[in-house]
């Protein structure tokens, strides 16, 4: 688990210097605006999920946030007010984790299409949005896994749609006026899906139900098009790293 946090962090490091405390927000570059040249985004984001149990009586152990990396890669075309079109690949790892008792995994990967709310001016280089999409997955439907234990009655049964929906808010960095570091929190819902999980904790069976939905925090790295590296990029890199 720490290592893989460790992993989705690792950018923070790389642009510490350009986020340091005697920077002020001010000095920051521009992030740019749908009225400017910005026209299009490329993010590529990594993250953890932990499922949202809807029952679990017997109180079994779930790590959350655990498992493989969750990834995707998504291009934005910039409308007017602050609105912008999503759609790209992204591929999920639900990793239920009960430590000693067993582990096991569904899988989403598919295509994204969705739409992204901005609410800030563009030369504001922190920009929140909220976002929402629908995702249709190609990857199994229904699908029985093991735990991983000795006990062959230990199992999971996954049942997901072709189509999922996404709610997600998060926030973009402008480290340059065209590269920024993204934040977010998604939330994932499959109408009718659901997960029933059979396994065993001290010799005795325990069960674990949800219905499909999972929670996500992620970071990533946005490249906005046409790219560009302004004189204003250059000073403020120069005065976060130097101090002045």
């Amino acid at each position: 688990m720490k290592h893989k946090l460790l992993h989705l962090f690792i950018a923070l490091f790389i642009a510490a210097p350009l986020l340091n405390a005697q920077t002020r927000i001010s000095n920051l570059p521009s992030a740019g605006s749908a009225s400017d040249e910005r026209k299009w985004g490329i993010n590529v984001t990594g993250g953890l999920t932990a499922p949202l149990i809807t029952d679990n009586p017997n109180n079994a152990p779930v790590k959350n946030f655990s498992g493989d990396i969750s990834f995707e890669v998504a291009g934005e075309y910039y409308l007017p007010y602050k609105w912008a079109i999503t759609g790209g690949y992204y591929n999920n790892t639900i990793t239920y984790n009960f430590s000693e008792y067993g582990e096991t995994a569904r899988k989403e990967s598919g295509i994204s299409l969705g739409v992204k709310k901005y609410f800030l001016d563009g030369s504001i280089p922190i920009q929140p949005y909220l976002a929402t999409a629908a995702l249709f997955n190609f990857d199994k439907k229904n699908a029985i896994e093991s735990l991983g234990t000795s006990n062959p009655n230990d199992v999971a049964n996954f049942s997901s749609k072709l189509m999922n929906v996404r709610l997600g808010a998060g926030f973009d960095v402008y480290l340059i006026s065209s590269l920024a570091l993204t934040f977010d929190y998604r939330f994932y819902f499959s109408p009718g899906g659901e997960t029933n999980i059979t396994g065993t904790k001290n010799d005795a069976s325990f069960t674990i139900k949800d219905k499909g939905m999972y929670h996500n925090i992620g970071i990533g790295l946005k490249v906005t098009l046409p790219f560009k590296v302004t004189s204003d990029d250059y000073s403020a890199i120069f005065d976060s790293v130097f101090g002045n």
